[in-house]
């Protein structure tokens, strides 16, 4: 059995996670023009794994390839880890942060009141300390639905699957 990893209260209250699917009804919802803009995802297809990030705001894209056999939950919860990363190593504060999943057990596995995995224990680290400085949502949106974040960061995180990881 793997080792439980019990979050702080820190952690539950430093960042907020929604799954709400009446955010999506106009399919593609207005954001807060304050707001950094954050799109996130993981796959897995025969030639292996990886994840990717999508940035509307501000424009950045990144691919991670992470091998062969790391599980979709992997990958998706690497994603999230790498763009909370991406957000500590720009040394934002006190920023509106909306980070965007397709992913409801990742974001389930996050908001919940411990954790089963190092990799999901290392972001919730991640993720608390970029809270420490910013007002920090994940948010889960409707994935292969076209919504254009969310499609560019499958298109980012599908090409990461042909490359050799690093």
């Amino acid at each position: 059995m793997g080792r439980v990893h019990y979050s702080s209260l820190l952690s539950l209250q430093s960042f907020s996670v929604s799954i709400d699917w009446d955010y999506w009804k106009n399919k593609d919802p207005v954001f807060p023009e304050d707001a950094l803009i954050w799109f996130t995802g993981g796959s897995r297809a025969n030639l292996g794994t990886g994840s990717g990030i999508f940035g509307l705001r501000p424009k950045r894209s990144l691919s991670f390839p992470l091998g062969k056999f790391e599980t979709v939950f992997q990958t998706e919860i690497y994603a999230i880890l790498q763009c909370a990363c991406e957000n500590i190593r720009r040394a934002y504060k006190n920023k509106r942060i909306l980070i965007f999943s397709d992913s409801q057990a990742a974001l389930t596995a996050l908001s919940g009141p411990k954790v089963t995995s190092g990799l999901a224990a290392e972001c919730l680290d991640a993720l608390s300390v970029l809270a420490s400085l910013n007002d920090v949502t994940l948010t889960w949106v409707p994935g292969h639905q076209g919504i254009s974040g969310n499609a560019v960061q499958l298109r980012t995180g599908l090409r990461c699957n042909i490359l050799e990881p690093g």
